[in-house]
């Protein structure tokens, strides 16, 4: 048997193939009989060629033949083969069969590759710069030559930005996240890969951010000579903290010399000329009253807590903190504590006040760095407001 068919009116049909390569198909002899076959071919007239032109097969043994088409020149090319076929003393014709293939020129071009598709970059320690490879093959023919366009962020730089990558190379391109991190949130972005290949002549690759880091901020509590009522809108950084909580020796030490006197709303109070500390820990959610023996300024550090983070308030006189880290209005501040006509009094530091039932001192303004006194009509809690468009 002889595979493909080597029969009168058949035709043997190659893929195209460029000029100066070769496409190969085999013939197969298999000799199923118990007497030896010879298989004998004419060659073939160019661009055709076959290996063998005398092939013997022993009785349960299978041979082959390599038929190769090696166009010099782009064109159709059409040929017969044909010769004889030998088992035992019988003799017979084998084809002519047709010989078909296209000669075709070779189309010189770079194909880009590129990995990954897409970057999905979750931050969560600011710990520097976060690298991300980028690799751009090129699996044509010819040169890839391109640039990388990027969006004008100030957390994201590429390098190189520019490229020529050879035939059958390869180049590492790195994307650099960090420096200047926006806000904690989600982000997308993309670059967009411009470059000589004729099918994909700009790649858009998305980026998606994603960061969720424990910033630690300066904040500055301006204390005027007297008496002033603050607050801490962070939780306090290992620097100011014992085994226990946010001492109040470490906090104020750097202004322990112009502080007279600190208290809260609970009558517990601190008086370091005396050395007598009767408020151990700063607690956050609480305001403090403060007297200094002139102005001066309280430094701090630590994470910023988040505006919305909730206050359970005690039926009664309350003094508490201030989490925003942007100005909000007496009225706006409390708009839960209004609405649910639980708010009596609100006032600051500087005994400037509110009255909702009144609608008196709605507009003036709380500002980082002040606590506030409110009196409320039972025990609940709320939480500031987002900052305003």
């Amino acid at each position: 048997m002889i595979e493909p068919p080597l029969e009168p009116n058949r035709a043997i049909n190659f893929p195209d193939t460029p000029v100066g390569e070769e496409s190969v198909i085999m013939i197969t002899v298999t000799n199923n009989g118990n007497m030896q076959c010879q298989l004998m071919l004419n060659q073939p007239a160019a661009p055709y060629s076959i290996d063998n032109g005398n092939l013997i097969v022993q009785p349960g043994d299978i041979g082959a033949v390599a038929l190769t088409f090696a166009p010099q020149q782009a064109g159709d090319f059409r040929r017969e083969l044909g010769g004889t076929l030998a088992l035992g003393i019988w003799l017979s014709r084998v084809g002519p069969v047709t010989l078909n293939g296209t000669g075709i020129e070779e189309d010189f071009q770079p194909e880009i590759t590129i990995d990954p598709v897409e970057f999905r970059v979750a931050v969560e320690d600011d710990n520097g710069q976060v690298e991300e490879p980028l690799i751009i093959g090129n699996i044509g023919n010819e040169a890839l030559v391109g640039e990388i366009e990027i969006p004008n962020l100030p957390w994201l730089a590429v390098e190189p930005d520019e490229f020529r990558i050879a035939e059958g190379g390869e180049l590492e391109i790195l994307l650099t996240f960090g420096d200047n991190w926006p806000d904690n949130g989600d982000y997308e972005t993309s670059i967009t890969i411009n470059s000589n290949d004729p099918e994909n002549d700009a790649l858009e690759i998305p980026i998606f951010l994603s960061l969720d880091i424990l910033r630690f901020v300066d904040r500055v509590i301006q204390l005027r000579g007297g008496w002033s009522m603050i607050s801490s809108n962070v939780d306090f950084s290992l620097d100011f903290v014992d085994d226990e909580g946010p001492d109040m020796q470490l906090i104020l030490s750097d202004i322990v010399e112009q502080v007279l006197i600190i208290k809260d709303d609970a009558g517990r109070f601190c008086a370091p000329p005396f050395n007598f500390w009767g408020i151990p820990h700063w607690e956050t959610p609480k305001g403090y009253l403060i007297k200094v023996s002139e102005e001066t300024e309280l430094n701090i550090v630590g994470i910023q807590i988040p505006f919305n983070r909730r206050i359970n308030l005690d039926m009664g006189w309350n003094m508490i903190g201030y989490y925003p880290d942007y100005e909000v209005t007496f009225g706006n501040a409390v708009t839960e504590l209004v609405e649910r006509d639980q708010l009596l009094i609100l006032k600051n530091g500087r005994g400037q006040f509110y009255i909702p039932e009144f609608n008196f001192g709605e507009e003036i303004v709380i500002t980082s760095g002040e606590g506030v006194m409110l009196k409320v009509s039972v025990d609940c809690s709320f939480q500031y407001p987002a900052e305003e468009e």
